[in-house]
């Protein structure tokens, strides 16, 4: 099993509470199949929020997406940046966006592109935008981003109501937003019966300043 699907059982497992020493796939195929259906799903319900919010508007910034792959990727097709080291099965043929395969991390104020030196193209990012991460605890770091850089950042997270990690997913973005500087609001919706959270800091407003003192 390559890595990008033990990522996603992962995600699986942490929604349905199942602990990793019990976990036997072949009990769960079937779970599983239709857990990542719904999970595409929930992600394009998610990504239409984000633009009614104006959280994304047209995607005319210079956004990254970090670290997703071919069932969780938002703005693939977009005109946006892909950073991932899970690109493999992607049909990256008549693509707007550009795609960049290597990991990506935080260290204090300073992103970090594990794998390939990509820096023609990222050089002109500023928007960091993620959803669902694997590695959860990560995300801290990068409230370094903005308190630091002048970077910003779109981090979110979506998936059923009745999921075992929907209060720790909440609890993570209220510990995100204690660490930043300036005080941004957590976004929260309910579809259906997928909840959507995501906190972003107010890059729009950056960019307005921006256009005009030039």
């Amino acid at each position: 099993m390559n890595e990008y699907m033990e990522q996603l059982l992962k995600l699986f497992r942490l929604s349905n509470g199942i602990e990793s020493r019990n976990f036997d796939l072949d009990k769960h195929k079937d779970e599983f199949s239709d857990w990542l259906s719904k999970y595409t799903k929930n992600g394009e319900l998610y990504f239409k929020w984000l633009r009614e919010e104006g959280i994304l508007g047209e995607l005319s910034y210079d956004i990254a997406e970090i670290g997703k792959g071919e069932y969780d990727t938002l703005t693939f097709n977009e005109n946006t940046t892909l950073i991932s080291p899970y690109i493999k099965n992607l049909d990256k043929q008549n693509l707007n966006n550009k795609v960049v395969d290597c990991d990506f991390t935080v260290m204090g104020a300073i992103p970090l592109y594990i794998g390939k030196k990509p820096f023609d193209v990222v050089r002109d990012i500023d928007v960091f935008m993620t959803q669902n991460p694997y590695d959860i605890e990560s995300l801290v770091n990068w409230a370094g981003l903005y308190n630091y850089a002048d970077l910003d950042f779109i981090i979110g997270f979506y998936g059923n109501n009745y999921d075992n990690d929907k209060k720790y997913k909440l609890r993570t973005l209220k510990i995100m937003r204690e660490r930043l500087i300036n005080e941004f609001d957590i976004k929260e919706t309910s579809i259906g019966d997928v909840y959507c959270y995501t906190l972003s800091t107010d890059f729009t407003k950056m960019k307005h300043r921006e256009l005009d003192n030039n």
